[in-house]
């Protein structure tokens, strides 16, 4: 399936991101995929090194181009090994830092869903 048939479905778009010149150009291809559609969309810094200016870096360029999850996802080993027996780092060390970043994103994501289906509905009725 190509990515605009997936954004023409999507509520909302999570471009996962790494902090990395490389990476952070080639999304623009996919950012204007998602404005072509009228989609709304969230970067989330991905594999991101723990205090480094890279990171910084990358959370204000990207910030330039859209909203940015006030979550970052660290580069940790826990998330590599939990996938080796098809966990989640949740499952494996539900206390562990990496577990406390996803459910934080995840109750991020959820946040920012909600508001952006409110102000879509409040734009539909007007």
């Amino acid at each position: 399936m190509r990515i605009e048939a997936v954004v023409k479905q999507a509520t909302l778009v999570v471009v996962p991101a790494r902090p990395s010149p490389h990476d952070l150009r080639a999304i623009g291809n996919t950012v204007d995929i998602i404005l072509e559609q009228e989609k709304p969309f969230i970067f989330v810094l991905t594999q991101a090194k723990p205090n480094t200016r890279l990171t910084v870096k990358g959370a204000t360029s990207l910030s330039a181009h859209g909203p940015v999850a006030q979550v970052i996802v660290h580069d940790r080993v826990d998330y590599a090994a939990s996938m080796i027996d098809g966990h989640t780092v949740q499952e494996t060390d539900p206390k562990g830092r990496s577990a406390e970043e996803i459910t934080a994103l995840w109750a991020f994501l959820q946040d920012h869903l909600a508001k952006s289906t409110k102000a879509r509905k409040e734009d539909q009725a007007a």
